[in-house]
């Protein structure tokens, strides 16, 4: 966004400066221009009064001639006499010029006894010489005229040099105030707007408590940053408040279902043969309620649990796990296998990556079938995958979309031990660091990928 300030504010202090140094420019080419005119109108005029005798009363033009090619090479110029009529009497030493129907007009306006018009701006894209005449004689109608033709070669050079300064000095000024000026006016702006962004990434990254500062910039988004901390207050209070009644809800369920469990199990002294089966099933259903009640509390503590970001060796906690998971696995006659493809570091909280590994274990000696369970960790890109695949019948696109909400069961493992709610947790204790959770087609099976933000830096950490 600071670019795209900067591209707003430098065409303008262009365009201001431009607009400063246009008068400057246009006043140094007429002023030079100027004084090449009045220097050729003070020659010919010189000129005009020595020629109109000759003309007159057919003196010797000698003198004449050499005085023309002595201004020419003073001036820069072609000079030469006209009669009455426009013919050339007395030739310049150059060749002739090449701008005839100019020359035409400045020797019809001197014989009409008119002064020579200062011509156009020498400016360097114009190339045409000035073209000047002064008639011969003090009134009355002029016997001829002196004619000059002068390039503007040095004129134009002149002025282009001095363009050049001007645009070096602007683009000198230009540079200074966007060092000195526009940067910290842009970061004064945007400062802001850069705070809030990283509230929103930290509150993103679970620091619900996070703020933005109140103060600096300007007053609009001083409110904004008010408004943003105030939203985020509202809504850390909201989720707190959640947080709070789903754990003490869980906890004041516990006293009351152990209660009932105890009375329960008095009552199996106490009841007839035929009613030991429905006992038993209260039974089951109490410890059912109870394991969803502890799986509840685990969910609230996740969402409400900030987490302790470290350097993490990611392949030696799978390795870890697999380790503690192992005999689970094998009594359940599958097999566990490991890969570990690079030593690869993840910035995350080390319970959150066990845990959410537990979930998914689990899940995949649920559902698997019996069969092999792999587990792997490499890195792609800017991540590190751990992938738990099993070879069980995996879910469809649908139940992978939905297969991470809370208490969500696949139609055909209803009867199957569980509360629906592993890999929600092991969803939100990821998320707490900045992670995430994939499902995907193992084809067969279902593959879960645990997703974690590569460490930049590998102190590694357990």
């Amino acid at each position: 966004m600071r670019t795209r300030l900067l591209l707003v504010l430098l065409p303008l202090l262009a365009l201001l400066l431009v607009a400063l140094e246009t008068p400057l420019a246009q006043s140094h080419a007429e002023r030079l221009s100027q004084e090449r005119f009045l220097k050729l109108v003070g020659a010919i005029e010189e000129l005009a009064g020595i020629a109109d005798p000759v003309l007159r009363e057919g003196g010797d033009a000698r003198r004449l001639k050499a005085l023309l090619r002595s201004t020419e090479r003073i001036h820069d110029s072609r000079l030469f006499v006209v009669d009455d009529v426009g013919d050339v009497k007395i030739p310049s030493g150059r060749d002739d010029p090449a701008n005839p129907g100019a020359i035409a007009r400045a020797t019809a306006a001197a014989l009409a006894g008119l002064s020579p018009d200062r011509p156009a701006t020498a400016w360097p894209w114009r190339r045409e010489p000035f073209v000047l005449a002064a008639p011969l004689g003090d009134g009355g109608r002029p016997p001829g005229a002196v004619v000059a033709v002068a390039p503007t070669a040095g004129v134009r050079r002149e002025i282009r040099d001095r363009l050049l300064l001007l645009a070096a000095a602007g683009l000198a000024v230009l540079l200074l105030a966007t060092f000195v000026c526009l940067l910290p006016l842009a970061r004064w702006v945007l400062r802001p707007v850069d705070e809030l962004t990283s509230g929103v990434q930290r509150i993103t990254a679970g620091e619900p408590d996070a703020r933005v500062p109140e103060r600096g910039g300007p007053p609009e988004l001083r409110g904004l940053a008010t408004a943003f901390n105030a939203m985020a207050a509202s809504v850390s209070r909201a989720l707190e408040r959640q947080r709070a009644f789903a754990a003490d809800a869980s906890h004041q369920l516990r006293n009351p279902l152990t209660a009932l469990r105890l009375r329960l199990d008095s009552l199996a002294l106490h009841i007839a043969p035929d009613g030991e089966r429905e006992l038993r099933s209260a039974l089951d259903e109490t410890q059912r309620l109870s394991t969803t009640i502890d799986v509840l509390l685990r969910l609230a503590r996740a969402e409400a649990t900030a987490a302790e970001m470290t350097v993490l060796d990611v392949g030696r906690i799978a390795a870890g796990r697999v380790e503690v998971w192992a005999p689970a696995v094998a009594a359940a006659g599958a097999e566990l296998m490991l890969s570990v493809t690079d030593a690869c570091h993840a910035s995350c909280d080390a319970s959150a990556i066990e845990q959410a590994l537990d979930a998914v274990l689990d899940n995949a000696l649920k559902f698997g079938d019996g069969a092999a369970v792999e587990v792997s960790v490499a890195q792609h890109g800017d991540d590190v995958r751990v992938r738990v695949r099993d070879h069980g019948p995996g879910l469809t696109a649908q139940e992978r979309s939905a297969a991470a909400e809370r208490f969500w069961r696949s139609a055909r493992d209803q009867n199957v031990d569980g509360t629906g709610l592993g890999l929600t947790i092991a969803r939100t204790l990821l998320e707490t660091c900045g992670g995430r959770l994939e499902l995907h087609d193992g084809r067969p099976g279902l593959a879960v990928d645990i997703v974690l933000p590569l460490a930049d830096q590998p102190r590694v950490s357990l």
